[in-house]
């Protein structure tokens, strides 16, 4: 897999301006070996800095431990209500919180539509 990250991240993982890659699809399948950039690449999209070069992707090992965690994907809301409230974390409760409040509104919306 390579692919370049060119344009501007939306809100959803998506590419906006060039290639129209959804991240999400793009890193479902790969693991922590797997780095969609070859090291050394320009980042040109990331030159903010007039004056500088732009910024270079930089060896697996000089990353923090927690940017291998963005590309795991999130619970869904299923594998969510199957685990007991006692035993779920923090961050699971947050999410079933915060996707059985984005369920409710959806539907509220369809039943006002109809």
């Amino acid at each position: 897999m390579s692919w370049q990250c060119v344009g501007r991240i939306g809100r959803h993982g998506r590419i906006l301006a060039k290639g129209r890659i959804n991240t999400t699809r793009a890193f479902s399948g790969c693991h922590v070996a797997q780095f969609p950039m070859k090291e050394g690449t320009e980042l040109k999209s990331l030159a903010i800095c007039t004056g500088q070069d732009p910024p270079k992707v930089l060896p697996r090992e000089e990353y923090p431990s927690w940017v291998s965690d963005l590309a795991k994907p999130l619970p869904s809301l299923a594998k969510l209500r199957r685990i007991p409230n006692e035993e779920a974390e923090e961050q699971e409760i947050s999410r079933y919180l915060k996707l059985t409040r984005r369920l409710s509104i959806r539907q509220r919306n369809e039943e006002s539509t109809a």
